[in-house]
């Protein structure tokens, strides 16, 4: 009698607890239901459950009422309308190039041979500017386009094998190159992390990479700047002639560039 006057107090308990779960949906204003349902998971008992609806952004959670007020105040504190940043990019390239050569050649026969010889030397430079503009909620990301469509992938890709970013037989077309951008506002300062990023269309569609080890962290007053050099390259060529014809020439280019960026921050 002892044992099922037990078994009843426990089937009764469990009704109890069974009936005291209650379903509300919770519907957010700003953040992501997806990416909500992590930081609700937590407080929920060990019967109780969350889902997303992302098509209307709205949690479903069912648990006891104890827990559904505790996951009320958590969202009344995390869903808020996160800052936007407005980020003014300015954008400046140099291109140099020098290049010189010397030869003789050497024509006729010979008992009435011609002999004849050039050598010069050339050089040009030129400059690129251009401004952008990002607007970027805080906490998430951007991106700014350095480069669209490069003509030459083969510096990137031999980048791209060295960092063992992409491996020795990969081939790809179509680069593109800059830098992601995520702004946070923390106070009365914007936390800049800028990271270097590259696009390209592979053997799969379209990918991207980046180059996570080369990020670098900025903690910038809004309106005040900070200045990124998205660094450079200088190639070098030199070749030789024999024969008939003999002679040296060498080519040389080199490019560079910076970027500034001066974070706003918008109520719009």
């Amino acid at each position: 009698m002892k044992q099922l006057v037990i078994l009843l107090t426990l089937l009764t308990l469990g009704a109890t607890n069974a009936q005291e779960l209650e379903t509300k949906i919770f519907v957010l204003k700003a953040r992501p239901a997806e990416s909500t349902v992590d930081m609700v998971r937590p407080l929920l008992s060990s019967q109780g459950t969350v889902v997303a609806e992302t098509r209307l952004n709205k949690l479903v959670v069912r648990d006891t009422p104890r827990v559904l007020r505790e996951v009320q105040i958590l969202l009344d504190e995390v869903d808020q309308h996160a800052p936007q940043v407005r980020i003014h990019v300015s954008m400046d390239g140099v291109a140099e190039s020098r290049g010189g050569g010397a030869g003789v050649s050497v024509s006729g026969n010979v008992r009435d041979p011609y002999i004849s010889g050039a050598a010069g030397v050339g050089s040009g430079s030129s400059t690129v500017s251009s401004q952008q503009n990002l607007l970027v909620m805080s906490g998430e990301r951007g991106v700014l386009h350095t480069a669209r469509q490069v003509l030459n992938p083969n510096p990137y890709f031999q980048f791209a094998v060295d960092q063992g970013l992409l491996a020795p037989g990969f081939v790809f077309q179509t680069v593109g190159t800059g830098f992601a951008v995520e702004p946070i506002v923390v106070g009365d300062v914007v936390r800049l992390t800028i990271t270097p990023w590259m696009s390209f269309v592979g053997p799969t569609g379209r990918q991207e990479v980046l180059v996570n080890e080369a990020s670098s962290s900025f903690a910038v007053k809004p309106g005040d700047s900070v200045t990124v050099s998205s660094g450079g390259y200088q190639e070098q060529v030199k070749s030789r002639a024999f024969g008939l014809a003999f002679g040296v020439s060498n080519a040389t280019s080199s490019r560079s560039g910076t970027v500034v960026l001066r974070p706003v921050i918008s109520d719009y």
